[in-house]
C-alpha cells in the first residue's frame, strides 16, 4: 500500500478527467470557461459567447477602427458548484490489489457520478423562462425533418456554429429508425446500422441526453454554441494528511482527487469538481417538447 497511496490521487484524476471529458463532447460545442482555478462553490466567472459575428466595411470617413462590430452581449457570468463523490476502501484490499483495483472500484463511478451531475446542472438551464421558442413533437415520429426543422429555425435566428441537438434515448431511437438517415447509404457502410451512433444529421451534431430533466414535457433541444454556458474550475483542497492531485483534459476541464485514510481507518477517495451553467442568447435555442 504504501508504494500505491502517494501515486493513487495523481493516477485516479487523470482516469477520471479522460473519462469525464470524453462522456461529454457537448462541451466542444458550447460557450466556455473551463479552467483548473481553484475556487469555491458561489464563486461567479465569465463565459465569453460563442456566437455569430457580422463583419463591418471600413470607412475611414464615416466610421473609425474603434467602432464595435461583435455581438451586444459578449460574456455573462455562471456561478459555480460543488459535486463530489466519495467512497472508501479497506487497505488490505488496496494494498493486495493495487491500483487496478481503485480504478475499477471506484474510478469508473467517481467520473459517471461527475458526468451525470454536469449534465444535471445544464439541463435545468433549458426551461421556457430562459428559452420560449418551442417545437411540439412526438417521440414515435421524430426523425430527419425535425432536424431540419431546427436548422432552419437557428438560421433564421442567426444561431453561432457549431449546432447541437441534445435527445433523450427514445427519441434517439426514432432518428436510429428513420429511413432517411440510416437508408441514405449502404447498409453494410452505414454507422448508424453497425454502431447505432447518429453523429451529424442535416449539420447538426447528435447528442444522447439520458439525464433530460422531467420538467415542461422537455424532450430535447437544438441551440448554437451561444445557447448554453458552462464554466468549470477545481476546489480548494484543504484536509489534512491527504494528497491531492489535479489532472487536466485536452478540452481544459479539470478534476481534482484526494485520497488519504479516514477516521474509520479504509482509505478514503474524494473526486471533485466546480460547474455552473447559465442561459446565453434566449434566441439561439428552440426547446423541443412532447404534447402533455
Amino acid at each position: 500500500m504504501a508504494t500505491v497511496l502517494p501515486t493513487a490521487p495523481a493516477i485516479l484524476s487523470d482516469y477520471i478527467v479522460q473519462t469525464v471529458a470524453g462522456k461529454l463532447p457537448i462541451l466542444n460545442n458550447v460557450s466556455v470557461n473551463l479552467s483548473a482555478s481553484v475556487g469555491r462553490a458561489g464563486k461567479t466567472v465569465f463565459v465569453p459567447v460563442m456566437g455569430a459575428g457580422v463583419a463591418s466595411e471600413y470607412n475611414k470617413v464615416s466610421n473609425n477602427l474603434s467602432d464595435v462590430d461583435g455581438a451586444t452581449m459578449t460574456s455573462s457570468s455562471v456561478t459555480l458548484k460543488h459535486f463530489k463523490y466519495v467512497d472508501e476502501f479497506s487497505p488490505l484490499d488496496i494494498q493486495e490489489y493495487g491500483m487496478q483495483y481503485l480504478i475499477n472500484a471506484y474510478a469508473k463511478t467517481a467520473a459517471q457520478a461527475i458526468v451525470d451531475k454536469t449534465w444535471e446542472e445544464i439541463g435545468s438551464v433549458f426551461t421556457t423562462a430562459n428559452f420560449a421558442t418551442e417545437e411540439i413533437v412526438t417521440e414515435a415520429n421524430f426523425g430527419y425533418d425535425d432536424v431540419t426543422q431546427a436548422q432552419f429555425l437557428l438560421d433564421a435566428a442567426k444561431a453561432g456554429q457549431p449546432r447541437s441537438f441534445l435527445v433523450n434515448n427514445g427519441y434517439l431511437k426514432s432518428l436510429r429508425n428513420d429511413a432517411k438517415i440510416y437508408g441514405s447509404l449502404n447498409p453494410s457502410a452505414n454507422t448508424v446500422v453497425t454502431t447505432g451512433n447518429v453523429g451529424q444529421v442535416a449539420g447538426m451534431d447528435i447528442y444522447q441526453w439520458n439525464q433530460i430533466p422531467n420538467i415542461e414535457n422537455l424532450a430535447g433541444i437544438a441551440m448554437g454554441p451561444d445557447a448554453l454556458l458552462v464554466a468549470t474550475g477545481v476546489p480548494m483542497a484543504e484536509i489534512a494528511g491527504f494528497s491531492a492531485s489535479v489532472a487536466t483534459a485536452e478540452s481544459g476541464l479539470s478534476v481534482q482527487v484526494l485520497v488519504g485514510q479516514a477516521e474509520t481507518g479504509n482509505i478514503r477517495c474524494i473526486a471533485q469538481i466546480l460547474v455552473g451553467a447559465n442561459k446565453g442568447r434566449g434566441t439561439s435555442a428552440v426547446r423541443y417538447v412532447t404534447a402533455a
